[in-house]
Order: structure tokens, then sequence, then C-alpha cells
């Protein structure tokens, strides 16, 4: 595994993962994030919009996105099926961006068994906060 960027803050790191040993296999690429726990939804939006401006700017910015892992704390309710959640407390563009380019793998919404597993819980109050979202590529190995 090769670090290829670290944030000043270390709140986003983005790796490259390669398995020397099967050359044909394609790189797979981490991209971790701990979102700051922000109390407005314009600061979390700066967050979020700084992240997706500098996933664009790598140069194989193309090549990677079905080949990406996005990992970790998001700090924001990305599942509008849970209670309370509202989607004016998302990040907009980040929502749109991961809806469009990377498969939630927190969601199995054509299952009506499918219960998603809280990371808080404290009476009414349930919260999922860290996800895992991978390329389409990934998805379907």
């Amino acid at each position: 595994m090769m670090m290829i960027h670290k944030s000043d803050d270390d709140r986003i790191i983005l790796s490259k993962l390669t398995a020397p040993a099967e050359p044909n296999l394609p790189s797979v690429y981490i991209l971790n994030l701990y979102a700051p726990a922000e109390e407005t939804i314009y600061n979390k939006t700066t967050f979020y919009n700084k992240l997706i401006d500098f996933v664009k700017s790598l140069e194989f910015y193309s090549n990677i996105l079905d080949r990406l892992i996005l990992a970790g704390k998001f700090d924001f309710q990305y599942d509008l099926h849970l209670p309370g959640n509202l989607s004016q407390k998302q990040p907009t563009e980040f929502v749109f961006f991961t809806n469009n380019c990377l498969h939630d793998c927190n969601s199995n919404y054509s299952n009506p068994f499918f219960e998603m597993l809280p990371i808080f819980r404290r009476g009414q109050v349930i919260k999922t906060l860290d996800y895992i979202m991978m390329g389409h590529h990934l998805k379907d190995l």
C-alpha cells in the first residue's frame, strides 16, 4: 500500500493498494476520511466540497472512480431512511457525487428485512455516521 495524499489536518488520506503477486490485477484506491463534527451545514458543505475538488483534481481521477473505496466517519446520516434524517442536513454536492459515482455498501433497500445498524443510539435517537462506499467495478466483484 502506498500513500498518495494526506491532508494537512489528517482528515483525508488517499492510498493506492496493489498486489505485486498479481500484476494483471488493477490497483484499488482507498480514500479514508474523518469529517469534522461541525455544527452548521455550511461548514460540513465546505469540507465536502473541498474533498470533491481534491478528488476531481487528481490527474488519474476518471480512471480510479470504479476502483475507489471511500470509507470513514462522514459525520452526517447519509441514509434518508433513518428516522429524523433530513436532506437539508446533508452536503448536497457530496451526496450527488457519491450517488452517481459510488455504491453505498450499507444500503440494501430492496430487501424489506434490511436493517441499518446504527453506531449511536440513545432513546429514540439513532445515527449511522460511518460508511463504506465503493466504485461500481468493485461492487460487482
